[in-house]
């Protein structure tokens, strides 16, 4: 009761990073519901931006109304009472903390550490409605680098008969062939942390390998996993091999570190992950699986990411469950980025597709350890379970070649491939499908050279040959955005094609839009945008056929301007740009928003 009771009063800003089940998240909702299941209330709206806080069944959202209807597009489940600030310098200190408190003080929030050596804060509200004040008035204050909302990562599964005793994986990408060449032993000298549900530290298959970890759900040193998610993860990391029990794990013998990040009803907060980042990284681990994922988009967790890396971690996340663009955090920058195949080697028809992907691992019908007994086992599909197939690799990886580091052992893994689909790199699987013996023979040489061909580096796609102008859909449509800095810098003229002419946002404000109507249905197969100096650090792509229902095709955190080139295979009338986050004291400006397909 006291666990739920923690739940319900915490309950931070939420979005679908759904630990990669192969279905649909789910959220069933009791009739003391207020809200009816399918409504959406608004709550609170920001006058400036547009965007929205609304409840649907006893969770809460943020997003922003559609600007050609009113329907509202969802960026993430939220409950309005958390916001993540990172200080600028990355240093808290009391004066910073005082700072901080009094620019939010007609607010009545209260400013807490959150992880002094990473340098974030978090702000709890008393008042849901007083959000967006607190987040614009933590945006002009000098300490501050930015802020964000304090997401929360939810688990669904997809359990399959607990019997089925088939186990395909570990053959499909010739592990078996690679335990050869590096023994037990050696495995034993790397960890893997699993950030996830916790742990079944009394099952057979895992018992031997457990390191300790931490809960960061309860704060306290007993990672124990109510739920099952994170054991039949770890198992397929490591499972111990040759022990005439179970299941054999990718990296066998390697030591699991269980970092709970989730609870036991399959929810944590972006603020528990990135503790448990900074912490797999400190204690040790060279490799960090997390099999989460969803839209949204946050700078707090790439500079967690970079942490991790900077400590010498390789981190391993899932591309997402949605049959769309890579979800968060696998779009993040250095994360190598898996999603998944069956058994035919044929992509999973859920599995998340980007030119952030790295390669495909087994996620069909996948049997793993399980919570409960012992000797519990189930199968479950989704990028989750490919997820900890490539941990398992990236662990071989290290145990093969202790001297790797992280930037060289994802080289190793994108060029230790079998290849899939489209010659070469492609979004649907990457490189291809992960070859564990290939990688740790290519480790014990040495060799990191990079693969051909390599996407551009992130965040923006692989670069192609600019299609012909005659082809471009946006020319001279109707374009609309959110707010224009002016007469000259309306919102029309990222569609004259004259690269001279740019629409330029209200200052200083966040966030903002833009979109082309293409004055009918289109298959789009390429987005162009050109930014001015004053670009965005986070936005997003959708489209949309009816003006409705919109579909996110890209989303970063971390743009760097200039020009970006977003392949995808979608259709759609409505192109929009979403900016999340400025890279400027600015607004937002771009040159051009290009379109192109037939």
């Amino acid at each position: 009761m006291q666990f739920l009771k923690r739940v319900l009063l915490r309950n931070p800003f939420l979005i679908l990073l759904a630990f990669l089940m192969a279905f649909p998240h789910a959220v069933s909702a009791e009739s003391t519901d207020p809200a009816p299941e399918n409504s959406k209330i608004v709550i609170v709206k920001d006058s400036k931006s547009g965007a929205v806080i609304y409840q649907t069944a006893k969770s809460f959202y943020y997003g922003f109304t559609a600007p050609t209807s009113s329907s509202i597009i969802e960026q993430g489940e939220i409950d309005p009472t958390e916001i993540i600030v990172k200080y600028k310098n990355g240093k808290i200190t009391t004066e910073k903390l005082n700072s901080v408190t009094k620019a939010i003080g007609n607010t009545r929030a209260k400013v807490s550490t959150l992880n002094e050596k990473l340098g974030f804060a978090l702000v709890k509200l008393s008042d849901q409605q007083e959000y967006f004040t607190a987040l614009s008035q933590l945006a002009k204050n000098s300490n501050v680098e930015y802020a964000e909302p304090n997401y929360v990562a939810h688990i669904t599964q997809t359990p399959n008969d607990p019997y089925y005793t088939q186990q395909w994986g570990p053959q499909d990408i010739h592990a078996d062939l690679a335990w050869d060449k590096v023994n037990p032993a050696q495995r034993g000298n790397v960890t893997i942390a699993v950030l996830d549900t916790g742990i079944n530290a009394s099952h057979e298959d895992l018992q031997a390998s457990i390191v300790p970890g931490y809960n960061f759900i309860n704060n306290d040193n007993n990672p124990v996993d109510g739920h099952g998610h994170g054991t039949h993860v770890a198992g397929i990391a490591a499972a111990i091999t040759n022990n005439g029990k179970g299941i054999a794990g990718v990296a066998g013998g390697a030591k699991i570190m269980p970092v709970k990040v989730m609870n036991d009803y399959g929810s944590g907060d972006y603020a528990s992950i990135i503790n448990g980042i900074k912490y797999a990284a400190d204690n040790g681990a060279q490799v960090i699986s997390m099999s989460l994922g969803g839209p949204g988009s946050s700078q707090a967790m790439q500079d967690a990411v970079n942490y991790a890396i900077g400590r010498g971690a390789s981190v391993v996340a899932a591309s997402g469950n949605s049959n769309s663009a890579v979800a968060f955090p696998g779009n993040c920058n250095g994360v190598i980025t898996v999603g998944a195949v069956s058994s035919n080697n044929q992509r999973a028809s859920f599995s998340n597709y980007g030119p952030e992907m790295d390669v495909v691992a087994p996620g069909v019908n996948i049997i793993s350890s399980y919570k409960g007994n012992a000797n519990s086992y189930t199968s479950m599909s989704g990028t989750s379970m490919a997820t900890p197939f490539v941990a398992g690799v990236t662990a071989l990886v290290r145990a093969a070649n202790p001297s790797l580091a992280p930037a060289e052992v994802t080289q190793v893994i994108d060029q230790a491939t079998t290849d899939l689909g489209t010659a070469g790199f492609d979004n649907y699987y990457g490189y291809g499908l992960v070859d564990a013996n290939k990688a740790v023979d290519l480790a014990l040489k040495g060799q990191t050279g990079n693969p051909a061909p390599a996407p551009a580096p992130a965040p923006n796609p692989a670069p192609v040959p600019t299609p012909s102008p005659s082809l471009n859909l946006a020319l001279n449509k109707t374009a609309v955005a959110s707010s224009v800095e002016g007469s000259a810098r309306t919102a029309v003229k990222v569609v004259d094609g004259n690269a001279g002419t740019r629409w330029a946002s209200q200052p200083g404000v966040d966030p903002q839009w833009i979109y082309v109507d293409l004055g009918k249905t289109h298959q789009i197969s390429q987005v162009v945008l050109k930014w001015e100096t004053a670009f965005a650090r986070a936005f997003q792509v959708y489209v949309s056929s009816d003006g409705n229902n919109w579909t996110n095709i890209y989303s970063t955190s971390y743009g760097n301007g200039g020009t970006n080139t977003i392949n995808t295979a979608a259709q759609g009338r409505y192109v929009m740009v979403y900016g999340n986050r400025r890279a400027t004291a600015y607004g937002y400006s771009l040159w051009e928003l290009e379109v192109y397909g037939k």
